[in-house]
């Protein structure tokens, strides 16, 4: 193998990196926005709170991801399958909203 082959080979990788990296941001943004939303459907009505805008709301996800620990079988989702990390972090805050808009419809 060559030199510049493995140079190839070394920006590829990061470049592939770099995709991670940008998709990963994905579910955090969604996090946010489902977390602005539910807030403004449950904590607002019945506490009297401010709403809580998106950009907060990312922010307040961000801390939260900081600062909780993750469950196991996230950490060996992660290290087993970043694709499926990814579709499970995406859509686990969508299906909260699903149930968060069903018991808002009864309130």
């Amino acid at each position: 193998m060559t030199t510049s082959d493995k140079t190839m080979i070394a920006t590829g990788k990061l470049f592939a990196a770099l995709i991670q990296f940008a998709i990963s941001i994905i579910p955090i943004i969604i996090k946010g926005y489902v977390l602005s939303i539910l807030w403004g459907w449950f904590i607002v009505p019945k506490f009297g709170a401010p709403p809580l805008g998106v950009a907060w709301a990312i922010g307040v996800s961000a801390i939260l991801a900081v600062a909780l620990p993750r469950p196991q079988a996230m950490k060996t989702l992660e290290s087993d399958n970043w694709g499926l990390s990814m579709f499970v972090s995406t859509f686990y805050p969508l299906f909260g909203l699903l149930v968060g808009w069903i018991a808002h419809l009864f309130i």
